[in-house]
């Protein structure tokens, strides 16, 4: 189950909104049912409607990415690259300093 922070989305729209693809309907369902390499992406059905989080989508990508043999960077959310780059930024400000 997610966290109760994670706000459930339509299936296509969260795998949209980490891979910046918008699937067909019908692959990204057999991504839930069937897998891709033998992962499935985790899902809910609630309300008549397939629902999946944003984590679940990252962590099904790194997986499968990795199953591939692929040496792929995890995807990062956007709190983890803010952060990421202010401490970046403190790091500058006290190597010029």
């Amino acid at each position: 189950m997610p966290n109760e922070n994670e706000e459930y989305l339509p299936l296509v729209v969260a795998v949209e909104s980490v891979t910046r693809r918008r699937p067909h309907l019908a692959t990204a369902t057999r991504w839930c049912q069937t897998g891709s390499r033998g992962i499935r992406l985790q899902s809910w059905f609630i309300g008549g409607r397939r629902l999946t989080t944003l984590l679940a989508v990252r962590q099904w990508v790194e997986a499968v990415s990795l199953a591939a043999g692929c040496n792929v960077a995890p995807i990062e959310s956007p709190k983890q690259v803010s952060v990421r780059a202010a401490k970046a930024s403190r790091d500058l400000a006290s190597r010029l300093n």
